[in-house]
């Protein structure tokens, strides 16, 4: 009975759903392993593979009451799926992986509204954009962000009255030396909390400034933790 239901409501759209999701795995398999690899081999990134989960649950948390099949307006999602299509492409052909992991992922979004229309992809914009997320971004912060870390601890230090000599990314302490590397650029700590604090405003605020309040105070706040992980673990 669900099932027939189901049918009715969205005829052969679901079918349609999935079968340009598998044709879209099949083209770009290489992609997809390689970003389903991310997920699985960087702490950093980890969080995508829980990205697609949450978006079904949030499907299933708005209902599928009044949604309908609408295929009008639905040009514009065939026009971006081509334009991922092409940035694949360029990915490919100058080794890019995140302009791959981006065409994918775009393909993945443009395969809702081409197989349910705009109507359905206007009433779940967010579940569906929040798929975004699995796209793993941000390695080109590291570089600034671990400047800015070093800045903060070094200051810190001094603060408290320590000597420091600083070369760089590396400083000295009369106690041992020290480098900012990577892990301790706070990037994982900002992602973790802008998609924390994103899924958070969405769910239990209403006012669309105290959102985007919430989000980037969010990510302030998760820069301000990692420079005093840092300071403190240089204290210790």
């Amino acid at each position: 009975m669900i099932f027939s239901a189901f049918k009715t409501r969205f005829g052969y759209a679901p079918l349609m759903f999935l079968g340009l999701n598998l044709f879209f795995i099949f083209i770009f398999f290489s992609t997809w392993q390689n970003l389903v690899s991310v997920w699985l081999n960087s702490e950093t990134y980890s969080h995508g593979i829980l990205i697609a989960p949450l978006s079904a649950w949030l499907i299933w948390r708005h209902g599928l009451d009044g949604l309908i099949v609408d295929t009008r307006g639905t040009g514009w999602a065939f026009v971006f799926g081509v334009f991922c299509a092409l940035t694949w492409m360029i990915g490919e052909l100058t080794g890019t992986n995140t302009l791959g992991h981006f065409a994918i992922i775009g393909l993945l979004i443009c395969s809702f509204p081409l197989a349910f229309g705009f109507g359905f992809f206007r009433e779940l914009t967010f579940p569906i954009l929040f798929l975004a997320f699995m796209i793993p971004v941000g390695d080109f912060l590291q570089p600034v962000l671990m400047q800015y870390t070093a800045d903060a601890t070094i200051w810190a230090i001094r603060m408290s009255g320590i000597a420091v000599f600083r070369e760089g990314l590396h400083f000295t302490l009369p106690t041992g030396r020290w480098s900012v590397v990577e892990a301790c650029s706070g990037l994982r700590y900002i992602i973790a909390a802008v998609v924390i604090a994103v899924l958070f405003s969405h769910l239990l605020l209403r006012s669309i400034l105290t959102k985007v309040t919430f989000v980037v105070a969010s990510f302030f706040v998760s820069i301000v933790a990692n420079y005093i992980r840092a300071y403190t673990v240089v204290l210790v």
